[in-house]
C-alpha cells in the first residue's frame, strides 16, 4: 500500500495496492483509519471508500491497481494526511499475515510534488515563443512587398516557361512554297 504522486511532475496523488510476493494474493481485503477523503469532493471519497470495502478476489505477483485520490491542493484544506492501511489476504498456505502500514504523506506539501523537473525550462522556451512570434510578425508586414515582387516575378517565369512548352515549334518552309 502507498499514497505517492502519479508520475515524477505530476499533480495527482493517487493510491497503489500492489503484490509485491511471489505468489497470487487471493481475497485481498484492504481496511483504512480514518476512512480516506478526497479534497476532490463526495463523489470520488464514496468510490475510494467502496474499493476500500470490496475484496479483491486475486491479485498476481506483481500486479499494481493504482486510484486516484487528490492533488497538491490538499494542503490547502484540513482533511487528514495519515492513514493507516491493513491489508488481509490469503496465499497459497492460507491466511498471510495482515500487516499495517501507516501513510503519512503530509510533509510533501513542501516539497516539489505537482511541479515539473523542467518548469522553468518549459517557461523559458514559452518567452521565446512569444518573441520569435513577434520577430516572424515584424518580418513578414516589413517584407511584404519584396514577397510580393518575388512571388510575381516567380509567377511570371512560371508562365513563360509554360508558353514556351504549349507553343508549337515553328517549322522553316522553303521560300516559294505556298504556305511561306
Amino acid at each position: 500500500m502507498d499514497i505517492e504522486p502519479y508520475q515524477p511532475g505530476s499533480p495527482a496523488m493517487v493510491l497503489g495496492i500492489e503484490n509485491i510476493g511471489p505468489t497470487v494474493a487471493r481475497n485481498v481485503r484492504v481496511s483504512c483509519d480514518p476512512p480516506i477523503v478526497s479534497n476532490w469532493g463526495d463523489d470520488l471519497t464514496a468510490t475510494l471508500q467502496q474499493i476500500m470495502s470490496q475484496p479483491i478476489s486475486s491479485l498476481p505477483p506483481r500486479r499494481r491497481l493504482v486510484y486516484l485520490v487528490d492533488d497538491h491542493d490538499r494542503w490547502r484544506t484540513d482533511l487528514p494526511t495519515a492513514y493507516t492501511f491493513t491489508v488481509e489476504c490469503d496465499g497459497p498456505e492460507g491466511a498471510v499475515e495482515a500487516p499495517e502500514y501507516m501513510i503519512d504523506f503530509g510533509f510533501w506539501g513542501d516539497s516539489l510534488i505537482g511541479e515539473r523537473p523542467t518548469k522553468r525550462l518549459e517557461e523559458e522556451l514559452d518567452s521565446i515563443s512569444t518573441v520569435l512570434s513577434k520577430l516572424t510578425d515584424s518580418y513578414k508586414l516589413a517584407a511584404a512587398p519584396m514577397i510580393r515582387e518575388e512571388r510575381q516575378r516567380q509567377a511570371d517565369a512560371f508562365r513563360e516557361r509554360r508558353n514556351r512548352v504549349s507553343r508549337p515549334p515553328s517549322r522553316d518552309l522553303p521560300s516559294g512554297s505556298p504556305d511561306a
